[in-house]
């Protein structure tokens, strides 16, 4: 996990992500399995209040605002699953000799891009949890004022009236959010985290040429094939994020149009006011990742 470490580590203690030379075993299958599945189960519990539920406009609101944001995570998952292999060559790229520090100053250059995509991981993962460590202190404070309802609005197959029942299905939320929470960060700080170490790329590969000597013909056939490397290595990422962005984008739009209307109905200073809005500026980060690095990219070739 040389290549955006936390991301992949993060990923790989959810169960998402396996090294190549990695054996899978028994246990790590089925832990996969149950994770994945509880994603898709509290995407579907989201997504059916829209459908099945007769809820105010207000609620249906909630509920797309949420499940939209749930829905678009569930494609990159299985986006992430069916193509890793590409993932796997794209890391390879990042790992070839041409990609690596000649010397000392070569060295700086690229250990700056790869500061750049940990503080990125690091800030942006910091956020969401502390808005979702204040969103279920939202809960906490209605559970001692004895309101007894989920955090999420979503459908239930069972009856929901026995506190133990309520308070299970609240500690499965939990678990399902704080999955969904660090699956999510890291996949959109992966994307973001490779088009950062590609644009370091093109500037280890512009230095490099800048030093060049007017005689040094293997060096130039060299850097002509780092060159071609980066740009094949372009290529790649943005087939595999392109499939995940176009949606993405969409359902962002989405959710944060259902945010403002939601907005309009709470007080500016109500708990439900303040958790939902810091919800939104979480999915604004998420989106301005991907148009900030991009451009980025688009600047430096």
């Amino acid at each position: 996990m040389d290549v955006l470490p936390l991301n992949f580590r993060t990923l790989w203690l959810c169960g998402i992500w396996h090294e190549e030379n990695e054996k899978l075993t028994v246990p790590r299958i089925a832990y996969r399995f149950l994770v994945i599945c509880l994603m898709f189960y509290f995407t579907f519990t989201l997504s059916a209040v829209v459908f099945v539920e007769n809820s105010n406009v207000s609620e249906l609101t909630e509920a797309i605002f949420l499940a939209v944001t749930y829905i678009t995570l569930c494609l990159k998952i299985v986006n992430f699953a069916f193509r890793r292999a590409e993932m796997i060559e794209i890391l390879h790229d990042f790992r070839h000799p041409y990609c690596k520090a000649e010397h000392s100053e070569e060295s700086e250059i690229l250990k700056g891009y790869s500061k750049q995509a940990r503080k990125m991981y690091i800030y942006l993962m910091a956020f969401v949890m502390s808005d979702v460590a204040y969103f279920w202190s939202t809960f906490a404070f209605k559970v001692s004022k004895n309101i007894m309802e989920l955090p999420y609005h979503t459908y239930q197959f069972y009856n929901m009236s026995s506190k133990a029942i309520l308070f299970s299905t609240a500690a499965l939320q939990a678990t399902s959010v704080l999955y969904s929470v660090s699956i999510n960060i890291s996949f959109d700080t992966m994307t973001a985290g490779l088009l950062i170490l590609t644009t370091g790329q093109l500037e280890l590969n512009a230095h490099r040429l800048s030093k060049l000597g007017e005689h040094n013909v293997d060096s130039m056939n060299g850097y002509i094939a780092h060159n071609v490397l980066i740009n094949g290595t372009v290529d790649k990422i943005e087939s595999f994020i392109k499939t995940v962005v176009i949606p993405f984008l969409f359902f962002s739009l989405l959710s944060i149009c259902a945010s403002v209307f939601q907005l309009s109905e709470y007080s500016v200073f109500s708990l439900e006011f303040l958790g939902l809005f810091s919800f939104a500026i979480c999915i604004l980060l998420q989106v301005l990742v991907y148009c900030w690095f991009g451009n980025e990219l688009m600047l430096k070739k």
